[in-house]
């Protein structure tokens, strides 16, 4: 499994070593689950977005609103509802309900990271 991303976010100290724990679990389980390569770039940008989420979560930091039109157009996508299931995957390893400006960001990550 390719680390390396997570490491430079630890080092910079921009994650902390129980966040670096779960999103090595949620790439096991999002890798093994939907036979995906995560060292790809856009594999990389996902894992740095959902540790930096996984962040704001954890210091109560809020996000901007997901803008409407593209929410609906990702839902329209083949891969929204294998989407749907990588923030259950994030939320259940951290065990913190997902604010829902969050979750459109990682569905929105997680059908992008699908399609390519």
């Amino acid at each position: 499994m390719e680390t390396e991303r997570l490491d430079i976010l630890v080092e910079a100290e921009l994650i902390d070593q129980e966040t670096y724990e779960k999103v090595k679990r949620i790439m096991n389980e999002v890798s093994e689950e939907f036979t995906l390569d995560l060292s790809t770039e856009s594999g990389q940008m996902f894992i740095t977005h959902v540790s930096m989420a996984i962040m704001r979560i954890k210091n109560n930091e809020a996000t901007t609103d997901v803008e409407n039109a593209i929410f609906e157009e990702i839902k329209e996508s083949e891969n929204f509802e294998n989407a749907l299931r990588f923030a259950e995957i994030i939320e259940n390893i951290i065990e913190h309900e997902i604010p829902k400006n969050e979750k459109e960001y990682l569905v929105i990550n997680g059908c992008l990271l699908m399609e390519q």
